[in-house]
């Protein structure tokens, strides 16, 4: 009788535990109608893969978003992979997140680490953390930072707004430009950053404060 108690408990629980998560999953199949608030699954690992609509979607653990579209806000509070998807609203980002040969349709925030792989956003890039983007097209991207270096290689930028906070005191932040067009402005709004140009590398527009190093 205990072995059964025990074996009966486990199972309730573990089937307590799928349904909180899949009471918050939405999807369909496209040209579908579905009426569920989000996708939450606040633990362990898992994969939203095949070409499902989703209305909000939250990330908690470890999740990889391949070869969807997603309706609503993406929020990554873990760690996420996103490939081969289009996110047709905002990506907030509160831990760490490698995007691939995706499309963001309104832009990103990012408190924490971001990684760009072939990817297009066709809003503004605020970054509070880190950035990294290689092959990609970015609209304006807004960067609050006090020091280290930024590298941007093989990409094309409409315009490049550094916000530091002088009281900082820290080394200038350093925008690395490797075989990547700037479109329009570079700023730095304390006039100490530095722009290195590398390869085939360019600014249209004018740089506001700060040098360029070539």
């Amino acid at each position: 009788m205990v072995f059964l108690s025990s074996s009966l408990f486990l199972t309730c629980t573990i089937m307590l535990l799928l349904a909180s998560c899949s009471n918050n999953s939405y999807f369909s199949k496209e040209g579908q109608t579905a009426s569920a608030a989000g996708y939450s699954c606040p633990w362990g690992q898992g994969n939203i893969t095949t070409q499902e609509y989703f209305n909000d979607v939250t990330i908690n653990g470890n999740e990889t978003i391949t070869q969807t579209t997603v309706k609503g806000r993406v929020t990554v509070n873990g760690t996420a992979t996103i490939e081969n998807a289009t996110l047709k609203k905002d990506l907030i980002v509160h831990g760490s997140a490698t995007v691939k040969n995706s499309t963001i349709k309104n832009g990103a925030i990012v408190y924490g680490t971001i990684t760009f792989d072939n990817v297009t956003t066709t809003n503004k890039v605020t970054v509070f953390g880190l950035l990294k983007a290689q092959k990609s097209t970015l609209h304006d991207v807004e960067l609050y930072c006090s020091r280290g270096t930024i590298p941007l290689n093989y990409c094309s930028l409409s315009n490049i707004t550094i916000k530091v906070d002088d009281r900082q005191h820290e080394a200038p932040v350093t925008i690395e430009l490797l075989n990547t067009t700037v479109a329009g402005n570079i700023t730095f709004s304390n006039g100490k950053g530095i722009v290195t140009l590398q390869g085939t590398s360019s600014i249209k527009g004018t740089m506001h404060g700060g040098t360029v190093s070539k």
